[in-house]
Parts: structure tokens; sequence; C-alpha cells
């Protein structure tokens, strides 16, 4: 193997590894927010796929409408599993997040079924929204996709950490997760307060799809399969944390991008699995997260 194919990998990694923090990004606001982690939002991955086809291949729309429809369903989407995931839930258990995570992975299990009712099985093309000639950097060929990918996680990524650690805004979601009857007596509405997160995160998630869905094609497993990753890069990056899921989105997208060179393909997932219980034994909250909510 030359250094050239060990170039091409290494690119492929960090390109799948920034759509990996895109998908981390979106479970992470709510888990910065609320506490809960939402599985579903890999459907909503698979549905920003699979709306992409049908905008831009279906309705032969341009690609930047398309961008904002896609987000626009998944902004619905996220709210929308607010009410039907969180809401139920709300002062009738004192393990309120416990039942959030059952009920959102019956809903994932759910919501995948029915795209593939819809949608069949059949991975579909989708064009891409930048140029598909590679991009040639010091010999190496480099999708523009894999570009505007990492751009856009390092973009999101720093607007969140900003809007989290020096605004009002995110002063208000820190502290709806650590005591949400106090923020409600200080007379904000924490119910539109996490009503507005899951619809964010659902609007990340659908945008995740859009973006991967030139380089994976359009499938109702397209989320599913990149629940592995995603999870890996917060167990590694620490929950809650949006520069440490940057992190570990791209440490895992290099896993995946250079073992499938040396190994077989099927050790990746073997790879990532022994990574999150490693990184949980020795330091559950990350290698970038806090001990204290507090400090998110």
């Amino acid at each position: 193997m030359n250094l050239s194919t060990l170039g091409v990998g290494i690119a492929a990694g960090l390109g799948l590894g920034s759509a990996y923090g895109l998908i981390a990004a979106s479970f992470n606001l709510i888990v910065a927010s609320t506490g809960f982690f939402i599985f579903a939002l890999e459907s909503v991955v698979s549905l920003g796929g699979i709306l992409t086809y049908v905008f831009a291949v279906d309705w032969n729309l341009p690609m930047i409408p398309t961008a904002i429809l896609v987000c626009i369903c998944g902004l619905a989407v996220g709210a929308l599993l607010d009410f039907v995931a969180h809401r139920p839930f709300e002062g009738r258990t004192t393990n309120v997040s416990l039942y959030v995570l059952l009920a959102t992975v019956g809903l994932s299990i759910a919501i995948d079924a029915g795209l593939s009712l819809l949608f069949g099985d059949t991975p579909r093309l989708v064009p891409g929204y930048v140029s598909a000639s590679p991009l040639v950097i010091d010999g190496v060929a480099v999708n523009p996709s894999y570009l505007v990918m990492i751009g856009a996680v390092i973009t999101i990524t720093a607007v969140s950490e900003i809007v989290f650690r020096r605004t009002d805004t995110g002063r208000n979601l820190r502290a709806t997760q650590l005591d949400s009857e106090g923020v409600s007596l200080l007379g904000l509405n924490v119910g539109r307060i996490t009503t507005g997160v899951f619809a964010v995160s659902g609007g990340l998630a659908a945008l995740a799809g859009f973006l991967l869905t030139p380089v994976t094609s359009a499938a109702p497993t397209t989320g599913a399969a990149l629940v592995i990753p995603a999870f890996a890069a917060l167990a590694i990056g620490g929950f809650g944390s949006f520069r440490g899921a940057i992190g570990g989105s791209l440490a895992v997208g290099l896993v995946v991008g250079v073992v499938p060179l040396y190994l077989s393909s099927s050790y990746v997932n073997l790879i990532l699995l022994a990574a999150i219980g490693i990184t949980l034994l020795i330091r559950p909250q990350g290698l970038f997260g806090s001990t204290s909510a507090r400090e998110l």
C-alpha cells in the first residue's frame, strides 16, 4: 500500500468524521440542554436523505431550495418528537430520561420500517451539491463533498459553543437541564425551550442526511448504519461537549477510513465498540467532557 492510498483513506475518514460530527451535534444539543438521548434522530438522518432524493430528483429542485426544505422538515419532525416521545412522560415518572430513550428507540424502529415501506429498501443515487470531480491535494484525490461537510461541522460546532457559553439563550438552556422547575419560576417557558431544542436537533440531523446522501445514497437504513460511529464519537469526545464531539467524530472517522485499508471492514465496529467500552470505563464523561453539568 502506498502513501497515496493511505492519504485517500485519511481524507475519506475526515470527511465521514465530519458527517458523524453533524449527527453527534444533533444528539449533543439535546443532551446538553435536557439530558435526554434521542435515539430516533438517526431516523431523521435517513429521512433527510430520502427527502433530498424526493426534492432534488423527483421534484427536480435546485440543491439550495432542497437543503432548505429538508432542514424545515427536520425542524418539524424534531419538534414532533418532543410531543410524542417526551411530553407524555413529564410529571408521570421520576426517570423521564430512561422512558424517553426507550420511546425513541421504538419510534426509530417504526420510522425506519415506515420509510422502507414507502420508499423501498433499494438505495437511490442523488446528484451532488458540489462538483463530482475530485480535488487533488498534494497527490491525494479528495471528494469535494467531504470538504463541505468538514466546513459545516466546524461552523456548527463554533456557533453551538458561542451560543451555549456566551449568550442568554445558552445560559437558559443550561439552566433548564440543571433545574427546570427553577427556570419555570423565573417566568421562562420550559416547554417551549425544550421543543425548540428538539426542533433544532431534528434540523441538524436532516442536514446531515442531506450532506451525506450524495456520498452514501438515499436509503431508509442510512441513519441506522451511522448510529455506532456517532455514539462512539460522543462517548469518546464527551456527552454534552461540542468541542469533544468534533474531536471524537474525526477520530472515529479516521478509524472508519483507514482500518479497512489494512484489515477487513468487519473489524471497524468491533474497534469502535471496544473504544466506547474502554473510554467509559476509564473516563465516563469522555476525553473532553465535563464531570459537572454546570461546566458544559
